[in-house]
């Protein structure tokens, strides 16, 4: 199953680099991550749920990478499908709310 993961999480990161998604949108004088995240799978705190957001929680979730400080707030923020567990299943949902074809909680 790990290997599975590992193979998603690669994919991904292949995709997001070349399609070169990544770009800044903070405020002057302000960074991503200063504010609590207020919205379901946007992990990363950049106002959206994207992929890029299903990139780092499928990095987390093939043990690859770790939560920020506040684990409580990004645990509360990655439990897409609100079974009280992160999983790569949530990561597939917040690919679908990005295409349009799932609704996340706000």
């Amino acid at each position: 199953m790990r290997a599975f993961h590992l193979v998603i999480v690669l994919a991904l990161a292949i995709a997001l680099l070349g399609a070169a998604i990544i770009a800044p949108s903070a405020s002057a004088g302000e960074m991503p991550g200063d504010t609590m995240m207020s919205k379901t799978g946007d992990l990363n705190d950049d106002g959206t749920a994207n992929s890029l957001d299903a990139l780092l929680l499928l990095f987390y979730d093939a043990g690859m990478g770790e939560p920020p400080e506040d684990v409580e707030t990004w645990t509360i923020a990655a439990d897409v499908d609100c079974d009280f567990k992160v999983t790569s299943v949530d990561a597939a949902l917040i690919l679908q709310a990005n295409a349009g074809l799932y609704e996340l909680r706000a």
